[in-house]
């Protein structure tokens, strides 16, 4: 899992500078580059607040469905993590099932 510089108030030579090396518009916050059973990796837009998906994130997100990852967009840790046992297909468990499921129990 990697996040992706593209967002946020920047200096104008870091902004020339993430330019050059091919910071591109619209790019999903979050990339997980393990695929699943039916996706190849999935990107996560980090949104606060009232805001919305920009054109050029709407656009990216249409294009990589297409090629078969998935795109999800969060508004709280509570969002990623749902995000994150979806993807990976894992149920949730409480710690008294986890104890239990480990043989750990006195």
């Amino acid at each position: 899992m990697f996040a992706i510089p593209n967002g946020g108030a920047r200096h104008v030579v870091v902004a020339v500078k993430l330019k050059k090396e091919g910071v591109t518009k619209g790019v999903y916050d979050i990339f997980i580059s393990i695929p699943n059973l039916t996706a190849h990796g999935l990107y996560i837009e980090c949104k606060a607040g009232k805001n919305l998906l920009t054109k050029e994130q709407e656009i990216f997100r249409d294009r990589m469905l297409e090629i078969g990852y998935i795109c999800e967009e969060c508004r709280s840790i509570e969002d990623f993590i749902v995000i994150l046992e979806n993807y990976f297909g894992l149920e949730k468990l409480s710690n008294k099932e986890i104890v239990s499921r480990l043989g750990c129990e006195k």
